[in-house]
């Protein structure tokens, strides 16, 4: 009916409201029930059947095709009816909660989250399940000393008793890393050869942080009153601490040599040549500012349209990138730590100390204005451009983008009503008043951060790979060739007036790449 109609997707969601509570107003009339033929139903044709989670999980990978589980899908303990957790066990798991909660972080780890405490208490319950339900462990037998058995070191005064300690130390720590690698090659194991089918990179370093964080634990208690050491010098001479540390950095030091591979990889994977590939990317991140995407890969035969409302942190990122990448071919781009220290205002703050230019308006026009290296001259520019405002059709214009990005926005929510809010920047809580922001709120700090935000934009439009510093290079290659200027690019940007010609070839450049795609 709707397609009949051809009613708009943003009001589709009122006008089903709207019918849904005359139908609920008919159904309470007398004669509603009266003139309905005998064995009519009310039906709400928009609620889909929910399936049961055993309905759910029998169709996944863990089913032999006819419905029977391969296995069951939960294994941890306490997550099947039946089991029973001694008070021993509770009390042990309640105290390794408050051990890790009061523990000193900067022991143990320095970038210690209270996220990462529930992650461990769980990964235990886990690990204590497979031990009952897979090896067979009773349930009454179960214990974290069953993970990681301690051993009391001898003080090393007696080297004979030291010894033969630090020698069942030494099995022991063998015996839990084997433990450890056996529940996570179950946890690799495809479910048709009874595993869990998890193949995730960080399966393998999450577990073996458990089972070290339940050595420090059973090992804790250990520590001699008059120990002259530091708890973490005292640590590192445990043979089991010793053998999960030096686990968990072999595994560090592989996946930092897989990513140095795919890095060298990188370099043969294509890159931009031409300023016209860089100005469609411009393009298609402006498409992407909207509140609600084009559905892909739509099966139906009739196109649905559009998906559903994007959330604002969506939105205002998308705004970020569109903008970002614009600022780098509407006007002369600049070095990357340009864009990381642009103000959006000018500020005489001496708590400033990276200022490479700010924003201003004047009489309806947007200018960035470039300070000196120093960055302290904020009254008296070196020089400025004006950001040239192009137009992408009838009642759109490069402005209006900046404009919600740093002033006021307003759009439709879930509801269809009119919301208004101060600038979608604000949206991720800005700490500081430079013009581009991470989502956490944080200012780009490090060249990197910019630059592989700018790549990995990019790389997932084009799948072709450009920096800032290769975007500045096709600009002087296409851009200042057309506007016959005599100077290298640098030399150019320190002089107003040849900055405005090469701010004007780009504009003009852009202009016909627009009006090209519309």
């Amino acid at each position: 009916m709707f397609e009949q109609q051809q009613v708009p997707d943003r009001i589709r969601r009122t006008y089903r409201s709207a019918l849904k509570q005359f139908l609920v107003w008919c159904h309470q009339q007398k004669w509603y029930e009266e003139q309905l033929p005998p064995h009519t139903t009310f039906i709400d044709g928009n609620r889909r059947h929910k399936r049961s989670a055993r309905e759910l999980h029998t169709q996944k990978k863990y089913t032999d095709g006819t419905g029977e589980l391969l296995q069951p899908y939960r294994y941890g303990l306490g997550a099947v009816v039946g089991d029973v957790i001694s008070e021993t066990l509770q009390k042990e798991i309640a105290e390794f909660h408050l051990f890790r909660l009061n523990s000193p972080r900067q022991v143990f780890q320095p970038a210690f989250q209270p996220s990462t405490l529930e992650r461990e208490v769980a990964g235990i319950r886990l690990i204590l399940g497979w031990l009952h339900r897979i090896q067979g462990v009773p349930q009454e037998d179960l214990s974290l000393t069953r993970l990681v058995h301690p051993v009391k070191l001898i003080h090393a005064s007696d080297k004979t008793a030291f010894e033969e300690s630090y020698e069942e130390a030494t099995e022991r720590a063998q015996e839990s890393v084997a433990l450890a690698y056996s529940y996570i090659q179950w946890l690799k194991a495809e479910p048709k050869q009874g595993g869990r089918g998890l193949n995730t990179q960080r399966v393998e370093l999450s577990n073996l942080k458990i089972f070290r964080s339940i050595a420090w634990f059973v090992h804790y208690n250990q520590i001699p009153r008059n120990e002259p050491l530091p708890p973490r010098e005292w640590f590192e001479k445990i043979p089991v601490i010793q053998a999960f540390d030096a686990e968990i950095a072999t595994w560090q030091a592989q996946v930092a040599q897989k990513a140095t591979s795919q890095s060298a990889r990188s370099d043969s994977v294509e890159t931009m040549s031409t300023w016209a590939e860089v100005l469609a990317v411009v393009e298609m991140l402006r498409a992407e500012c909207v509140e609600r995407l084009e559905v892909e890969r739509q099966t139906r035969k009739q196109r649905i349209g559009l998906g559903p409302v994007r959330s604002l942190s969506a939105i205002a990122q998308s705004y970020q990138r569109f903008l970002l990448c614009a600022l780098m071919t509407y006007v002369p781009p600049q070095r990357q730590h340009f864009y990381r220290d642009l103000l959006v205002a000018p500020i005489n703050s001496s708590h400033i100390q990276e200022c490479s230019g700010y924003l201003i308006t004047d009489s309806g026009k947007w200018y960035i204005c470039v300070l000196g290296r120093n960055g302290k001259f904020i009254d008296s520019p070196d020089y400025q451009f004006i950001i040239p405002n192009i137009q992408y059709g009838k009642d759109c214009c490069f402005y209006h983008y900046l404009s919600r990005w740093l002033n006021e926005y307003t759009y439709l929510d879930e509801r269809d009503e009119l919301q208004s809010k101060k600038g979608l920047r604000s949206t991720f809580q800005p700490q500081h008043p430079y013009l581009f922001t991470k989502r956490n709120g944080k200012k780009y700090e490090n060249p990197t951060d910019l630059s592989h935000f700018i790549r990995d934009i990019f790389l997932r439009i084009t799948g072709k790979l450009v920096s800032p510093h290769q975007v500045r290079l096709l600009f002087a290659r296409d851009i200042l060739s057309k506007a016959v200027v005599s100077r290298k690019y640098d030399k150019a940007l320190d002089n107003l007036e040849t900055a405005e010609v090469i701010s004007k070839a780009a504009e003009l450049a852009v202009q016909a790449s627009v009006h090209l795609n519309c």
